[in-house]
């Protein structure tokens, strides 16, 4: 006669619960971890990067910088400068309009054939400067506590 050993359990149906119980906590606790972690960087952090934009633009001034071939032709004030239009003559005729409303400044005519620089928009509202290439024309929005450089541009 064979003898038939059977193998106990070493967990029992209440152990079994308590494991299933303690596994159900440790997962909710990660995943409310994670759910503050998640709006500490979409709440939190789009507020205090606002907040530091706004005493950044506070403290400094806005320039338009106006170049031609290269060379600076001249630098305006745009936020004390008035409501104003002038025009830039070029080479063999060519000619600009630049206009400053309300703080910003955009081409509002040219000669060249396409008129790209006008459909560009205001300089100010925009990282990227506003360029002529037909005319040789480029103005460019520099604050003055951030030195004027861009660290980075992203499309």
């Amino acid at each position: 006669m064979s003898t038939v050993t059977k193998k106990k359990s070493n967990t029992d149906p209440s152990t079994q619960k308590l494991i299933k119980r303690r596994v159900f906590i440790l997962a909710l606790i990660i995943d409310i971890i994670a759910i503050i972690c998640i709006a500490c960087i979409f709440i939190i952090r789009p507020v205090l990067s606002r907040s530091k934009q706004k005493s950044l633009s506070e403290n400094s001034t806005r320039y338009a910088v106006i170049y031609q071939n290269g060379r600076e032709m001249m630098r305006i004030d745009l936020d004390n400068a008035r409501d104003n239009s002038f025009v830039i003559a070029g080479n063999k005729g060519a000619s600009n309009t630049i206009t400053i409303k309300d703080h910003d400044i955009f081409f509002s005519d040219a000669s060249c054939p396409h008129k790209l620089c006008v459909k560009q928009g205001s300089a100010s509202k925009s990282p990227v400067p506003v360029i002529c290439l037909p005319n040789k024309l480029m103005i460019i929005v520099e604050n003055s506590a951030e030195g004027g450089e861009y660290d980075a541009i992203a499309y």
